[in-house]
């Protein structure tokens, strides 16, 4: 294995109540009162997918424009999980490409990755506004690969989500599910991912590990 491309919500960076929050409101705005386990499964899909599943189609766009008001009016203070950093620097010291592969639009993709410190620890990053087609599609993973210049074979897709898990599939890649983030280990072996980890840790064990096959 020679690259490992991450998700960021709930994978890298600790974002998970933010979003649950900011999708709170604006479900409320629309007189939608979901539980916290309604929300979460949107987790790793565009907000244009989960506009159109939750408002209609045709209101993709409409639920972008509300998410964005109410994400970019109230304080962010946004960490990685902890050991995320000393992970990544010791993947790059030991040879390891890496890849960031975010159902966030750009500007929430490029503040996440600044204000958690991970930028420059990347090869590549990879924003919803870079494909045409969004996880669980394969597009995004394809991108990504494409951008390290390797194929599936060496690449790990990595991520808290079922559709993380599927865009990695897609792209015929392995994946790694991490039940820290958005979805219970339950859910995440409904994916059939190839590793499950439930720490930063095991993760970076694993990877780790994988690094000197």
């Amino acid at each position: 294995m020679k690259a490992f491309i991450f998700d960021l919500d709930g994978t890298l960076a600790d974002t998970v109540p933010l979003i649950v929050a900011t999708a709170r409101r604006v479900w409320q705005e629309y007189g939608l009162y979901p539980d916290e386990a309604r929300i979460r499964s949107f987790i790793g899909v565009s907000l244009f997918q989960t506009g159109e599943a939750v408002l209609g189609p045709g209101r993709g766009q409409e639920y972008v424009e509300a998410y964005q008001r109410h994400y970019h009016a109230q304080p962010r203070c946004i960490q990685p999980f902890a050991g995320v950093p000393e992970m990544l620097r010791e993947l790059r010291r030991q040879g390891a490409k890496l890849a960031v592969c975010t159902s966030k639009r750009e500007r929430s993709a490029t503040e996440t990755l600044q204000q958690t410190g991970i930028a420059p620890l990347l090869d590549a990053v990879v924003h919803s506004e870079m494909t045409a087609e969004h996880k669980p599609d394969a597009a995004p993973a394809r991108c990504a690969m494409q951008l390290l210049t390797l194929p599936p074979a060496e690449c790990l897709f990595i991520g808290d989500s079922i559709h993380d898990i599927g865009c990695g599939h897609h792209a015929g890649m392995a994946a790694c599910a991490v039940s820290y983030g958005a979805a219970t280990a339950e859910t995440l072996r409904g994916a059939a991912p190839e590793y499950l980890v439930s720490s930063v840790p095991a993760l970076r064990e694993l990877l780790l590990s994988l690094l000197q096959k």
